[in-house]
């Protein structure tokens, strides 16, 4: 027996509650999906934010122990355990503007030739003139001499204008064609030359003229590294052999 077919409009009833079953479950499906790409989201946030602020607890750690055995004032190695090692090294002032050269060419009548090697030496010496850098005014400026050293901490304070013609005032001599020349020692820590406080033990290699200049300085200023200084007179016929400029120097060492 053949059933009545459904009227119309029970027919679209049923079209739209079906319709609204799809529509629902696409709407949970798809607010399902976004939960989880949001709570997925969030964990790897999460992750990579804990990691990276343990990874600077780390490193501030590692730091801050790092600083706790450094010394602010001296590095940890110095002398035989260091790379520089116990050589000292001698500098000169002023500085050609050519690393690759030591040469010093001027002309004494001409005071544009002679300002670059003036201010040279003049930057070289600003440290000695700054405010706070002399005696009394520095924290750890000390006068002293060779029967006063100065205390642990302290520096000697380096009177410039006892130098003579080597001021600034006096162009450093440069003027006069005589140019006065800086040599120094490069500093190395904790080191110390070893005196030669008796004339009676001078390495028999010691110049003559260095061994009697050593044997007129009284006994409690002989506190002084000594050296010997050669060079070669360069001209367009050179001699055979080299001539002495200059035969021996004494720099003062105070701490």
């Amino acid at each position: 027996m053949l059933r009545r077919p459904p009227a119309i409009g029970v027919m679209r009833s049923l079209y739209d509650v079906r319709r609204a079953r799809t529509l629902d479950c696409g709407r949970g499906a798809a607010a399902g999906r976004g939960g989880r790409v949001f709570l997925f989201s969030a964990k790897i946030a999460l992750f990579y934010f804990t990691f990276y602020a343990a990874l600077a607890i780390l490193v501030a750690i590692c730091m801050w122990t790092f600083l706790q055995l450094l010394d602010i004032r001296q590095p940890k190695w110095q002398l035989e355990e260091s790379i520089i090692g116990t050589n000292p090294g001698l500098g000169f002032r002023p500085l050609p503007p050519a690393v690759d050269s030591s040469v010093i060419w001027y002309k004494g009548s001409e005071p544009d030739s002679y300002k670059f090697w003036v201010e040279n030496l003049a930057s070289f010496l600003q440290a000695y003139k700054r405010k706070g850098k002399t005696a009394g005014a520095g924290q750890n400026i000390h006068n002293c001499d060779f029967k006063l050293p100065p205390p642990a901490g302290k520096v000697c304070d380096v009177d410039t204008r006892s130098w003579g013609p080597c001021v600034e005032e006096n162009h450093f001599a440069y003027h006069k064609s005589t140019p006065c020349l800086f040599l120094k020692l490069n500093k190395i820590f904790a080191w110390r030359p070893d005196y030669y406080n008796s004339s009676d033990h001078l390495p028999a290699t010691m110049p003559a003229d260095l061994q009697d200049h050593i044997k007129n300085i009284t006994a409690f200023d002989k506190n002084y590294v000594a050296l010997v200084v050669s060079a070669l007179l360069r001209m367009r016929n050179p001699p055979s052999s080299p001539r002495n400029l200059l035969t021996h120097a004494c720099l003062e060492f105070r701490r």
